[in-house]
């Protein structure tokens, strides 16, 4: 007689990798029926369920962010993957099955996303006028995502003397003069001229403040006008733009 004796294949189902139950005592005791531990066919599918699920959990945690836009949104979303992926490979299985079918997954969105980002900057053409402001004031844009302002802004074109911006008034657009020139004045005095490619109206833009002077076109001209409203519609989209759009307007 040995030191012990595991169950019969026939008899019970124990979940692999776990340790050898023996039904004897030290010393060749036999342990009544009713001790002996009992892992049956149900407790090791329930057992392989929760592993199941616990993968899958994960990996769908890891594809939501994939999806999602906000970075914040994206690195919460990794880290509720990471943490139930922990939960997993603390238990003594590994699903090779479910492992391979998400990773699987993953490449094909890879694959997805990067061909529509290749087609998307396929697509991007500029007009001389636009291909220059992109490479002297958003040289710092992905071509696609300068493509994506430019679709949010409106082009207008103005004369010699026209306000296009009068003191004290709301700041609900941002424009960017892309031809002509503009004067700042101030309590009846100049105090800043404007040219080509110099944002108008983006302090009180970006503080939320009435504007403190009016700003009247010396030359004829054209601007690009990007209303609150459509800022951030775009913003909502591709909140990485925010940022870098701030930024630029800021020191522009």
């Amino acid at each position: 007689m040995g030191t012990g004796v595991t169950f019969a294949a026939s008899q019970f189902a124990p979940v692999p990798d776990f340790p050898t139950v023996s039904r004897f005592l030290p010393g060749g005791r036999r342990l009544p029926e009713w001790h002996w531990p009992t892992y049956s066919a149900a407790m090791n599918i329930t057992f392989s369920a929760t592993l199941d699920l616990l993968v899958h959990l994960s990996c769908f945690l890891t594809f939501v962010s994939f999806w999602v836009k906000d970075i914040v949104w994206l690195r919460l979303f990794s880290i509720a993957s990471s943490l139930v992926w922990i939960g997993f490979m603390a238990t003594p299985h590994h699903l090779i099955g479910a492992s391979l079918f998400w990773n699987i997954v993953f490449i094909t969105v890879n694959v997805v996303r990067i061909v529509q980002l290749l087609l998307e900057r396929a697509a991007v053409e500029f007009s001389e006028e636009e291909a220059e402001l992109h490479r002297t004031v958003f040289a710092g844009l992905a071509p696609v995502d300068f493509h994506r302002l430019l679709r949010a802004g409106e082009w207008q074109g103005f004369a010699t003397g026209d306000t296009l911006i009068a003191c004290d008034s709301p700041p609900e657009a941002l424009s960017l003069l892309t031809a002509g020139a503009a004067e700042v004045v101030k309590a009846g005095r100049v105090v800043a001229t404007l040219a080509p490619h110099q944002f108008v109206g983006e302090l009180s833009y970006l503080s939320g403040k009435p504007a403190t002077a009016t700003v009247t076109a010396t030359a004829d001209g054209r601007r690009l006008v990007w209303t609150r409203q459509s800022l951030n519609s775009l913003f909502r989209l591709a909140p990485t733009l925010q940022s870098p759009v701030c930024s630029v307007s800021s020191t522009g």
